[in-house]
């Protein structure tokens, strides 16, 4: 939420409902009596009605949506305060029966006033175009995905064996042109490797463009970080920082884990005492960061062995990996580390340390900035047949 001037009283609660084409917008005073009854805009004609009409005694309101952030930096100028609503908690807590647009404006024009309003946090535009850039390069992969998969199955419906090396290589193109089809499966074959020889140079180049971005002065204090962790490059390390936004905003490392959709269920109401799976309830595309993060990582395991299974490994690994180095990240200076908190110096690696290709490795130089005296790290075996194999305890003196 942003806020104009203070000392400014509010005297209007305006509230936009967003949809695809329009919005609506209606406004209530601070004794929730309408003041303007509700209107449909388009874009265009709300950009020229804002400009005249919305001043710093104005709070307004809108739900988050994908055209939203657009509203909010045009208004954010001329209100008073710009608040971003929950889309969900705003259902569970507005839900009826007969819906409208007018209605639904009203409502959240009468909570915003209130101060009923159950606000999100707004991302910043750095923030907005790396999480962008990773939403695109996940399409991009998917798709690449697909395609491979599909001459795969060429394979498999005609008993045929990849060549050697690379299947699909732009060496191996001629092979694959080669194969004895019909003259529908050519062209679908001879389609899907075209495909991959157009997304190939794109991926690449949106992953130079994430490598660009890591070098900024907002994400170069941070990324050093993640890149010392075995498993994690520099795309995993900006993925994890683009979800997470502004670090500070959480209080603590347990509510990155709520944040990421990491925290177990829990029903205490009454006699009744029970809990349950993860929630999973994040934003943006996080969800399957959070979960599928644990397999890239090769060998990271700060918990014992145990008899847990492979997902509950996974889910303890990716927990750890957000409590124990995030809790670095915060301005406290203090460092989580198992049940303890372990001072921090006021120190950052200096950026220069580490090189911005995608598969970034951090190379600390022998005049790096400082670090904590010893980090102890339990470190497991990730191996596909033999899971868990072997456990030790590694403690790296890194400071000079």
């Amino acid at each position: 939420m942003s806020r104009g001037n203070a000392s400014t009283p509010i005297t209007r609660y305006v509230a936009l409902n967003i949809h695809r084409t329009y919005l609506t917008v209606g406004a209530v005073d601070s004794q929730q009596q309408i003041v303007l009854t509700p209107r449909r805009f388009g874009f265009e004609s709300f950009s020229a009605w804002a400009a005249t009409h919305v001043s710093c005694s104005y709070a307004v309101v809108l739900k988050a949506t994908a055209n939203a952030w657009m509203l909010y930096d045009q208004l954010t100028p001329l209100a008073g305060s710009v608040t971003v609503a929950h889309p969900l908690a705003v259902k569970l807590i507005s839900a009826a029966r007969v819906k409208t647009d007018a209605r639904d404006t009203l409502k959240l024009a009468r909570l915003l006033a209130a101060n009923l309003i159950p606000a999100v946090w707004v991302p910043p535009v750095a923030v907005r175009e790396v999480r962008a850039l990773v939403t695109h390069r996940k399409r991009l992969v998917k798709q690449r995905t697909q395609a491979r998969n599909r001459l795969q199955g060429v394979l498999q419906r005609h008993n045929l064996s990849a060549p050697e090396g690379a299947a699909f290589a732009l060496k191996a193109r001629a092979w694959w042109l080669s194969l004895p089809l019909s003259p529908a499966e050519q062209l679908r074959v001879r389609q899907d490797l075209t495909l991959l020889e157009t997304l190939d140079p794109l991926i690449a180049e949106v992953e130079a463009q994430l490598g660009q971005l890591s070098t900024d002065e907002q994400w170069s204090k941070l990324v050093p970080f993640l890149l010392q962790l075995p498993g994690l490059g520099m795309l995993s390390a900006m993925t994890i920082l683009a979800a997470i936004g502004d670090i500070a905003r959480f209080p603590s490392a347990k509510h990155l884990i709520g944040y990421a959709g990491l925290g177990t269920r829990i029903h205490a109401s009454g006699q009744v005492q029970r809990g349950g799976g993860i929630t999973r309830r994040v934003v943006v595309s996080s969800e399957r960061l959070w979960w599928r993060l644990p397999g890239s990582l090769s060998s990271i395991m700060l918990i014992g062995k145990g008899n847990l299974s492979d997902s509950a490994h996974a889910l303890a690994n990716t927990r750890r990996l957000l409590s124990s180095p995030a809790s670095c990240w915060w301005p406290s200076g203090t460092c989580s580390a198992g049940s303890r908190l372990i001072s921090m110096p006021a120190c950052r690696p200096s950026p220069a340390h580490y090189s911005a290709g995608p598969r970034a490795v951090a190379r600390l130089p022998a005049n790096a900035a400082p670090r904590p005296r010893s980090c102890v790290t339990t470190l497991i075996n990730w191996d596909l047949e033999k899971k868990w194999k072997q456990s030790t305890t590694v403690v790296e003196s890194i400071a000079s």
